[in-house]
């Protein structure tokens, strides 16, 4: 389990001009983290066999101590699948996705999303944060990945053009906590 601090900055949610924190679980399932005295702090916890968890704005206290203590649930899953307009499969299909835990509002520093199509049409997302996501077809070159040192990447996985709606093309499902949704996309 990995628990990650960012300070908060109001509208924006988070700044990295002030640096984060990031620690795991030991067995008993505690972690430690740097504070950040008298500073606004949003904690985010991810663990593979869960749904992300995120508290609200927390005000750290000038000094001593907080604790705090994340519930971390299954989650619920969609199942997407992609047919061609002959009803056919359509393998390879990016798919952009929208949600609760999903839109963090900064750059990740990760490998890149790999929520393309199988060779059935079909992606699986598991371990969504119960609420309401979106999901539409990818579009090619969408996302943009930059190497930096260490090997590290920074991808920033999509970038509206101003001339685009925000919310062109998305199908919505509401996720519940351990259920599975379906949705069907058809790629031209």
């Amino acid at each position: 389990m990995t628990f990650d601090v960012d300070a908060a900055s109001g509208e924006h949610g988070f700044d990295f001009g002030g640096g984060g924190s990031r620690a795991r679980t030991d067995k008993g399932g505690l972690a430690q983290l740097n504070s950040k005295p008298g500073k606004r702090v949003v904690v985010r916890v991810t663990h593979a066999e869960h749904a992300p968890w995120e508290s609200g704005p927390i005000d750290l206290p000038a000094d001593g101590d907080h604790a705090l203590a994340a519930d971390l649930g299954q989650g619920g899953s969609v199942v997407l699948t992609v047919r061609d307009t002959h009803g056919q499969p359509a393998s390879g299909v990016e798919i952009d996705h929208d949600g609760p835990g999903e839109n963090l509002q900064f750059l990740q520093l990760a490998g890149g999303s790999d929520d393309r199509t199988d060779a059935r049409g079909i992606v699986e997302f598991e371990h969504l944060m119960p609420g309401l996501h979106r999901f539409r077809l990818g579009e090619a070159g969408s996302g943009t990945t930059v190497f930096g040192n260490g090997g590290a990447v920074l991808r920033m996985s999509r970038t509206l053009s101003g001339d685009e709606p925000s919310d062109a093309g998305w199908s919505e499902v509401t996720v519940t906590e351990g259920d599975v949704q379906t949705l069907a996309l058809v790629a031209p």
